[in-house]
């Protein structure tokens, strides 16, 4: 019987945990992908799925090839590279070349991460140049610019990927019955999809937003409760995003923005769990304004001590390596 309970004891605490550590890495998740790492990982995609055009890739640039509409943002108005036009066009081509259902799935993957990681993007959905024109020149009394406009109605492939990450957590926690949960992915969603101008992440938060509310009816959450649960999923995602922009602008190599960005994350996410979202910062302005700076000769003493090491530690540094990389 003990050993039945302890078993019952360390189940639902691994569970408390996992759901814990979850939510820590998708909030983290969704900074690292609303940062200028989507750029990379664009890059780096597009470079695994580059090559010849296939009949799947000249069956979405179809009606772009035989009208030549739009031009460089033909994607917006040639039917051809929304997700569902893209599988209309895979389908018809698919018909065409005698090609199995494994074939067209591969084809129309190819082609939509072919486009997906090039700087245009793809439309969310289709639209007609008469709209758009008339959309885009009404924003643009209103201070939004094309370029922003643009960005609002497509998506590339790192988004997709952090829509991807948010709408699992939120099917994950669908059936938990907690709005300050939903609460948490709401903050983080809603904060990540501003900096990025997500589309596809502006829906899931809207998904958070109205599970929030239906779940905050039910167990009677307060607004106050939901607000904090809110911030606390913004902190935890824009501080990773904050530190990984920092990196890059100074010039830092993605492996370092990525660990400062995950070290950032999961400290944020860590102490606002246990202080609360306003807790957090007066935790972290406690700690800041104990910290006292050594004196300025001990400084420069030791900052010199430190320079005089550099050649020492950078010779051992080469010998190691080496030593690692065998010769020819």
């Amino acid at each position: 019987m003990r050993g039945r309970e302890t078993a019952k004891r360390i189940g639902r605490a691994t569970a408390r945990a996992t759901a814990a550590t979850k939510g820590k890495v998708s909030s983290v998740a969704q900074g690292l992908v609303a940062s200028d790492l989507a750029t990379s990982i664009n890059s780096m995609l597009a470079e695994a799925v580059k090559g010849a055009p296939t009949a799947y890739d000249k069956a979405m640039d179809a009606v772009y090839n035989a009208t030549h509409i739009g031009g460089g943002k033909h994607r917006l108005y040639d039917g051809g590279h929304t997700v569902f036009g893209a599988a209309k066009a895979s389908a018809e081509a698919a018909a065409e070349t005698g090609d199995s259902i494994v074939g067209q799935a591969k084809g129309l993957t190819l082609g939509l991460m072919r486009d997906g990681t090039s700087p245009a993007g793809l439309p969310v959905v289709t639209w007609s140049q008469e709209t758009y024109a008339k959309v885009a020149s009404g924003l643009e009394r209103c201070g939004v610019s094309r370029k922003t406009f643009d960005d609002l109605i497509t998506f590339d492939a790192a988004e997709a990927f952090g829509a991807m990450l948010a709408s699992l957590a939120l099917v994950f926690r669908w059936s938990a019955g907690d709005s300050k949960e939903f609460a948490t992915i709401l903050g983080s969603t809603s904060i990540a999809a501003s900096f990025s101008l997500n589309p596809l992440l502006a829906c899931v938060s809207l998904a958070a937003l109205a599970k929030t509310y239906q779940e905050a009816r039910k167990d009677g959450t307060s607004r106050k409760e939901i607000a904090r649960a809110t911030l606390k999923g913004a902190n935890a995602t824009a501080v990773p995003m904050v530190a990984m922009n920092v990196v890059i602008a100074a010039g830092g190599p993605a492996s370092v923005a990525v660990l400062a960005s995950l070290l950032a994350g999961m400290t944020a996410a860590t102490i606002a769990q246990k202080n609360g979202a306003r807790g957090a910062g007066l935790a972290l302005a406690g700690r800041l304004s104990r910290f006292k700076p050594p004196p300025a000769d001990a400084l420069v003493s030791h900052t010199y001590e430190a320079f005089k090491q550099t050649p020492t530690i950078i010779g051992r540094g080469r010998d190691a390596l080496s030593r690692m990389v065998p010769g020819p």
